[in-house]
């Protein structure tokens, strides 16, 4: 995602959100690619506690599912635009079926990380975790932490769960950065899009 795109989200997001729903897909406007992407069923906002002595900060991150189809929908307007979605990066984006489960985690300020990419996707190797109600966590099988200007977004992928069904009632992220807890559940049944569950 664009840095400058992800700067609108952080200023726009939590006012779009009691907007009403996002019209049919490629139709959207500005407000429902923003809501998609930063506060939806896939996509959601937390504030996680940093210490970075002698000083401890408050860090704004924005969790969402990129294997879900609305928000590669969302990306490919985001980033292509309504005129270029035939461009064959966005037909890629729209087309493609995920074999495994993809998260971002978007915000980690890059100031606080300079240097220390690698350090980050280390400690989320090692402590991030998917899980759903009966069935064992799952550990990422990769995570990168790609730059992104003033924001660092770190991609993991995570094997899926075999018959994920909204009966299964959520999906969890969790995982530690720097000692502090980043968490968050999604209700499945919030999930689905086009008649189907979309993580």
């Amino acid at each position: 995602m664009h840095r400058r795109h992800f700067l609108s989200l952080c200023a726009s997001a939590p006012l779009s959100a009691a907007r009403r729903g996002p019209t049919a897909f490629p139709a959207w406007t500005d407000d429902d690619i923003d809501r998609i992407l930063a506060d939806s069923p896939w996509a959601a906002w937390l504030t996680v506690p940093i210490e970075k002595p002698p000083t401890r900060t408050e860090v704004y991150l924005v969790v969402r599912w990129k294997s879900a189809l609305p928000v590669r929908q969302a990306l490919a307007l985001a980033e292509f635009g309504h005129k270029q979605l035939d461009d064959s990066r966005a037909v890629e984006l729209l087309n493609r079926k995920p074999a495994n489960l993809e998260l971002q985690i978007a915000g980690f300020p890059a100031l606080l990380f300079t240097g220390r990419a690698p350090d980050l996707e280390s400690q989320l190797r090692r402590t991030a975790r998917v899980s759903v109600p009966g069935q064992p966590p799952a550990p990422p099988e990769s995570v990168a932490v790609p730059p992104h200007g003033n924001h660092l977004m770190a991609e993991l992928t995570f094997p899926r769960f075999a018959s994920l069904t909204p009966a299964d009632q959520s999906i969890r992220l969790s995982a530690t950065v720097d000692g502090a807890r980043i968490e968050r559940e999604f209700k499945l049944k919030e999930m689905l899009y086009q008649g189907r569950l979309e993580v």
